[in-house]
């Protein structure tokens, strides 16, 4: 009697092996190992469950087996009579659908927005004299910076701009803004300066301030500061003894705007916007007259603050010595209407007024004869001065005929 435990293993092996034994009986039996039978009862197991996955049904099977080793032995015939298999239909089969749990999404957590700070500036741009811009010393120029409001309150126009640290180069300590400002706007803030008289780099540091006196600048904490930055070079050299003939040397001098930007000299064209230099030789003045002296032609910057300035390298004065010229409109410009003025520094002082007069297109020219005697043996630096009366400087063409230092 086999045991029924036992039989699965040998019955899969036989029924392999008695395919192969029908094949085999008319030839030499050849030597089956274990390896074999293991294997052959794997294939017979995938058999049955393939047949079973047809949905065929088997009442029984019943394997032979002969199996010859290296030693002759008897013939071993195993019968096995394996359990009914039943395929199950499809009624029979779980009808269960799993229960999935719902799940109700989590609302997201608000982020509070990060709080604006009321007063914050933020720099955009230097509208003129870009850092490290050259000046002869004692030039005055005008520095304007454009700031953008980045806070929360609106600068009123009580909002200065106030002087912080470094150096001052003769602006003022304080500027009120002049108009409001609110957030998110922009302003152009423009403060005139004076260059020092010493060679090399000057900086000066600016912050803002409130009505209340609070101070507030750029940056993430609000506390940085703006600067102007020039670079202050040496004055080129001329002939420092008089006579000194201005017309012949009138591109030795620095010739800038209203707005501190230096002009080139002479200008390639005469402009109106910028303000321009230039000499001619022959100039048509008022009343159409027709002159054979040399003048200089300044037009200053269109605007509020229109005006060119020609501020001259050192000479020394001697007893005696006048400034002399004949000044004026050109007469192709029937709007001309401007304010002249001569200014000067002594021994690097600072700038003071020598004479101003007023020049409008009426037929007439003044004629400017101006003592220095009082300057004698210092070492001055004269500007020449031309600024628009009423904010445009269209047709404001404006002369110097043969400006001249000397007896």
């Amino acid at each position: 009697m086999i045991n029924r435990s036992m039989i699965f293993y040998p019955v899969a092996a036989c029924f392999v092996l008695v395919s192969a034994c029908s094949f085999g009986m008319a030839a030499s039996s050849p030597e089956i190992n274990d390896h074999a039978i293991n294997t052959a009862a794997v294939q017979t197991v995938n058999a049955i469950q393939t047949l079973n996955t047809g949905k065929k049904q088997f009442s029984a099977l019943t394997l032979t087996a002969a199996v010859q080793k290296t030693q002759p032995v008897e013939d071993l015939v195993l019968t096995a009579t394996l359990p009914r298999l039943v395929s199950l239909t499809s009624t029979q089969r779980p009808t269960t659908t799993p229960t999935v749990p719902s799940l109700t999404p989590l609302a997201p957590t608000a982020i509070p927005p990060t709080a604006v700070p009321c007063n914050w500036a933020a720099y955009t741009d230097d509208v003129t004299v870009p850092d490290n811009t050259p000046f002869y010393p004692n030039l005055a120029f005008i520095k304007t910076w454009r700031l953008k409001n980045m806070g929360s309150c609106p600068w009123t126009p009580d909002y200065e701009a106030i002087f912080s640290s470094g150096e001052t180069m003769s602006g003022p300590n304080s500027l009120q803004l002049g108009r409001t400002v609110n957030p998110g706007g922009s302003i152009d803030l423009s403060i005139k300066f004076t260059a020092p008289v010493a060679i090399g780099f000057h900086t000066g540091y600016w912050m803002l301030r409130t009505p209340v006196g609070a101070l507030f600048g750029l940056g993430n904490n609000q506390s940085k500061q703006f600067w102007v930055t020039i670079n202050v070079i040496p004055l080129p050299s001329i002939n420092i003894n008089t006579p000194l003939d201005i017309a012949a040397n009138y591109c030795a001098a620095v010739w800038t705007n209203g707005s501190g930007a230096t002009l080139t000299c002479p200008a390639p064209n005469e402009s109106f916007s910028t303000g321009s230099i230039m000499l001619n030789d022959a100039p048509k003045i008022e009343k159409d007259y027709q002159d054979n002296e040399p003048a200089l032609i300044t037009i200053p910057n269109n605007g509020s603050g229109g005006m060119i300035s020609g501020r001259f390298p050192d000479v020394v004065i001697k007893t005696g010595d006048h400034f002399r010229a004949l000044t004026g409109c050109l007469a192709d410009s029937p709007d001309c209407s401007v304010d002249f003025a001569i200014r000067y520094s002594a021994d690097g002082g600072s700038v003071q007024t020598l004479s101003t007069w007023t020049e409008t297109f009426d037929g007439n020219w003044s004629r400017p004869d101006i003592d220095l005697s009082f300057l004698a043996g210092k070492h001055i630096q004269m500007t020449l001065e031309v600024n628009n009366s009423n904010s445009s400087s269209t047709n404001d063409r404006a002369f110097w005929m043969a400006p001249k230092i000397g007896p």
